[in-house]
C-alpha cells in the first residue's frame, strides 16, 4: 500500500492511502476553541478535549489524563471500546463498582493508590498498590474499588470493552458521591 504523505501548518504531517486530499484532523474543532468559556476542557497542546466519536485520533493520552480534572471525562466511544480519563481526588476513591457485560483496563498515568478487586463485595482477594504505569485488568463480573493514597489526585485511563458510557459524558465529580 502507498501512502502519501502531507505536511500541515505547525510541522504536523498526516498520511492518506486512498485520497489525493489531505487529512485534517483539526477540522470541525473550531466550534470547541473557546477551552474553558465554552465548558471544554484544554489539554496539553491548547486544544479542547471532547469525545471524538469513531473518528481516529492521535493524542498524548499520559499528558492528557494528568492535566484532566473531571472525575471522568469521556474522551472517545468506539464501536467496540470507549476510553476515558479519570482523575481520583487525594484520599478519596471510586467507590464499590460491578460491571456486568464489559471488561475494564485502567492505566495509571499518575499518583499512587491502591486496587481491590473480587468477586464478592466482601471479600475483596486481589489487591496491589498502585504507581504510574501499573495496569489494573478488572473482568466483567467483579466487585472493585480504586483508592487514592496519594497526596495528590491519582490520574487514571480507562479503556471500557465493550463502551460502558454515554457518548461524551462528562462527570465533574463521583456522581455515585453525590
Amino acid at each position: 500500500m502507498k501512502f502519501r504523505k502531507f505536511r500541515f501548518s505547525g510541522g504536523r504531517e498526516k498520511y492518506d492511502s486512498a485520497n489525493a486530499s489531505p487529512i485534517n484532523y483539526w477540522a470541525g474543532r473550531e466550534r470547541y476553541r473557546g477551552g474553558e468559556a465554552s465548558g471544554a476542557p484544554i489539554n496539553c497542546k491548547g486544544d479542547p478535549v471532547y469525545d471524538k466519536g469513531n473518528a481516529p485520533i492521535i493524542l498524548d493520552i499520559i499528558k492528557e489524563a494528568e492535566m484532566n480534572t473531571d472525575f471522568r471525562r469521556v474522551i472517545w466511544t468506539g464501536k467496540n471500546f470507549q476510553i476515558t480519563l479519570m482523575s481520583i481526588p487525594a484520599g478519596d476513591d471510586i467507590g464499590l463498582e460491578y460491571h456486568e457485560g464489559f471488561d475494564q483496563l485502567l492505566y495509571v498515568a499518575s499518583g499512587e493508590g491502591e486496587a481491590l478487586m473480587g468477586k464478592l463485595p466482601d471479600r475483596m482477594t486481589v489487591h496491589d498498590k498502585l504507581s504510574p504505569g501499573v495496569v489494573v485488568v478488572i473482568p466483567s463480573g467483579t466487585y472493585h474499588n480504586v483508592i487514592s493514597g496519594s497526596r495528590r489526585p491519582l490520574k487514571l485511563i480507562s479503556v471500557y470493552a465493550p463502551k460502558a458510557h454515554p457518548f461524551g459524558r462528562v462527570d465533574k465529580t463521583n456522581p455515585d458521591k453525590g
